[in-house]
């Protein structure tokens, strides 16, 4: 069944995706003026009162040398295997030729990793900290851009520490998955958890009136950071300038139950980039998926684009897969 196209993806795109061969577009955004930054509040809490001990006081708990701190890691939700049409015969030379995949039963965490989730594979030194801003090395990035982007950097703003972790590069990302016994999803287990065997247009189906609304993209709420350039995106506040926590956006949900694919932060995937008609090039390209909260809309789940595995910015995130019945 042809997938109708809603607009062409290039004008979809035009300010979304942070590449060296197409930076000049990609970040073609009206001047932007920073006329404030996100500003924390924290409530206080009144002290109860010190309980009174009815016996002897209890042992210490011993810190065990290596020891994991205690977190909880995002939940996993079993995908069943299938076989699907991969790519988009309306979309760029990028997901082109559309070709049939198999996809072997997997699990992909229900949302991105948070930055509380991250940082405590910081604290058990097994990963290292998240950037505090973002690394544009090789990229033509106008400095107003840089600074929108900067602030979306989660690791170090406890305030959002329920957010996704972000300013994490591929090798970081990976580094927490193996942490916690997971991996990175490969891009054919991404699309397949996006899309399913039916072939989905956008994460949730096929109605394209969600588009612009399903998920965290950009809207007017970049007026809560003093935004004060055009709006790239549907004109309403969705309430989240930048980042927002996980499962914020119900419509942003597969029907096997993944949310924020569509939305929210891009996300790392374990694959090399690859032309589909070149499957086994060499590259050190890394494959990313999914819209951000930089982009002004959802666009087909089967848009894939290329970037260096070392790029960090506030836009990129990640979640992790794992195998099922022992399977690498």
């Amino acid at each position: 069944q042809t997938i109708r196209s809603h607009r062409p993806l290039e004008q979809h795109y035009t300010h979304s995706v942070l590449t060296p061969s197409n930076v000049h577009t990609s970040l073609g955004l009206a001047a932007v003026t920073l006329l404030g930054v996100l500003v924390a509040s924290c409530g206080s809490a009144r002290r109860a009162p010190p309980a009174v001990p009815t016996g002897p006081p209890a042992e210490p708990a011993r810190k065990t040398e290596g020891t994991k701190p205690s977190f909880q890691p995002t939940p996993l939700i079993h995908i069943e295997g299938g076989t699907f049409m991969m790519g988009n015969k309306l979309g760029t030379f990028r997901e082109l030729p559309v070709h049939e995949v198999t996809v072997e039963a997997f699990a992909i965490e229900e949302h991105e990793v948070t930055a509380a989730q991250y940082n405590a594979c910081v604290a058990a030194g097994a990963c290292s900290a998240p950037g505090r801003t973002g690394n544009f090395e090789g990229l033509e990035v106008k400095e107003d851009t840089q600074t929108l982007l900067n602030l979306a950097c989660t690791g170090h703003d406890p305030s959002r520490k329920h957010h996704p972790i972000t300013c994490v590069d591929w090798h970081q990302a990976s580094a927490y998955c193996a942490w916690i016994g997971r991996r990175l999803p490969t891009e054919e287990e991404w699309e397949f958890a996006a899309r399913g065997e039916e072939g989905r247009t956008f994460v949730w189906g096929d109605d394209e009136s969600l588009e612009q609304k399903a998920g965290n993209f950009s809207d007017a709420s970049w007026r809560r950071i003093g935004y004060a350039g055009r709006v790239f995106g549907y004109h309403y506040d969705d309430g989240f300038p930048l980042t927002a926590p996980p499962k914020s956006f119900p419509d942003d949900r597969t029907p096997e139950g993944v949310y924020d694919l569509a939305g929210n932060v891009t996300e790392w995937t374990a694959s090399p980039f690859c032309l589909y008609s070149e499957p086994d090039c060499e590259t050190d390209m890394k494959a990313i998926r999914g819209a951000s909260w930089f982009m002004m809309g959802a666009g087909s789940a089967a848009r894939r684009d290329p970037v260096k595995p070392a790029l960090t910015l506030g836009s990129f995130g990640f979640r992790c897969a794992a195998n099922v019945q022992g399977k690498m």
